[in-house]
């Protein structure tokens, strides 16, 4: 997979600015957010799942939620 199609427009599985943007803007300015901090946030929505087989692009690595880890650190 590329980053462009053969003509010349970028892949379908890339965003485009204002999709990539999107998720700062809303973290940003939604109310709805008031309170929260530390979050993990993907398309626009917090995003807790651990993503454990890596088969797709999307959530936390397992090590990222491992406190363990964190203490030693």
């Amino acid at each position: 997979m590329g980053f462009f199609k053969e003509d010349g427009t970028v892949n379908d599985f890339f965003k485009n600015f204002e999709q990539g943007a999107s998720t700062t803007v809303y973290a940003a300015l939604a109310p709805e957010l008031d309170g929260y901090a530390g979050e993990y946030l993907e398309d626009c929505a917090i995003n807790r799942e651990i993503n454990v087989d890596k088969t797709k692009y999307s959530g936390l690595a397992p090590h990222v939620m491992d406190m363990k880890a964190a203490e030693r650190l």
